[in-house]
């Protein structure tokens, strides 16, 4: 194995060790360095590396071929090159510095969004967007696997061939959620300036009932894809506190109690919509309102 490589493990411990003694200095919850066993460690990164005629040289590896998934940017400086294990296929990543983007013109729109579990978000113009439900529909395949992992003798070929497959059905689901989250994504930032989403307590939510459902869909990654590709298009993306949103009329401002099952909103005002448009109308007006010294008009799309 290179000496290029092996150096990667040392400054992977050196951090581990520099942010345990720097959360104690601080007073935080300590989280000591796990060990990590030869099933666990699955990267190593080298600094230094050489593409040619469609294959990537390692130091101590030699020449591997690449599928490769796009050609590199032209002109980005490239840091880094780590080669990571995920389940049966081997992966390679590039940390460079890109050239600054170009943002995208101005539309003078702006949007709110309100993620459920039935739709996966509704948009205040009216939208409702459904959601993969990636591990729903794999369940069954997975619920094979994980059966079939439990028969094997812990140890041996049989259990690791199944615990491969097991990985390969995981990392399917995971595709699955990342390439909608990534379209999804894309298309926002292309069609609004400014997206309004719900401040969630992911963890609390992930600790209700609706645990497997609320993990299904995948809300954290999503709003952090989305707001990367916010910032890097030049746009805005703001989280704004979801209290009594769902309630609250969207027409009128009065409050319309109503339970978790009644997917409905009706106020005495008149006005009938969905409950999550509804909320996502809320959340597109209070976010606006935070941002203007007076209530806005007109300026969200409804």
């Amino acid at each position: 194995m290179s000496c290029a490589a092996m150096r990667d493990p040392l400054r992977r411990l050196d951090r581990a060790f520099a942010a345990l003694f720097r959360r104690l200095e601080s007073g935080q919850r300590p989280g000591f360095p796990r060990f990590r066993s030869t099933r666990r460690y699955d990267s190593l990164t080298w600094t230094q590396w050489v593409v040619r005629h469609g294959r990537i040289g390692l130091p101590g590896i030699g020449y591997v071929k690449v599928h490769w998934h796009r050609p590199l940017p032209v002109g980005a400086k490239i840091r880094t090159v780590t080669v990571r294990r995920h389940g049966r296929h081997w992966y390679v990543g590039f940390a460079l510095d890109r050239p600054a983007t170009t943002p995208l013109p101005v539309r003078g729109q702006v949007v709110g969004i309100d993620l459920g579990i039935s739709t996966f978000a509704a948009l205040s113009t009216g939208e409702r967007l459904p959601g993969p439900r990636a591990l729903r529909a794999n369940q069954p395949k997975l619920r094979v696997a994980y059966r079939r992992l439990s028969r094997r003798v812990h140890g041996s070929r049989r259990r690791r061939k199944a615990a491969l497959h097991l990985a390969h059905l995981h990392e399917h689901v995971s595709n699955i959620r990342r390439d909608h989250a990534f379209k999804l994504a894309k298309d926002l930032v292309r069609r609004f300036d400014v997206i309004y989403v719900e401040d969630l307590n992911i963890k609390g939510l992930a600790r209700s009932r609706a645990a497997r459902d609320i993990h299904d869909q995948g809300w954290g990654s999503f709003v952090r894809i989305l707001t990367d590709k916010a910032a890097e298009a030049g746009r805005s993306v703001i989280a704004v506190d979801p209290q009594n949103t769902s309630q609250m009329c969207s027409a009128c401002g009065a409050l319309v109690p109503k339970p978790l099952g009644q997917r409905w909103h009706r106020c005495a005002c008149g006005f009938e919509a969905d409950r999550d448009i509804n909320a996502a109308r809320n959340l597109c007006r209070l976010g606006e309102s935070r941002q203007t010294l007076t209530w806005p008009s007109g300026a969200c799309v409804v």
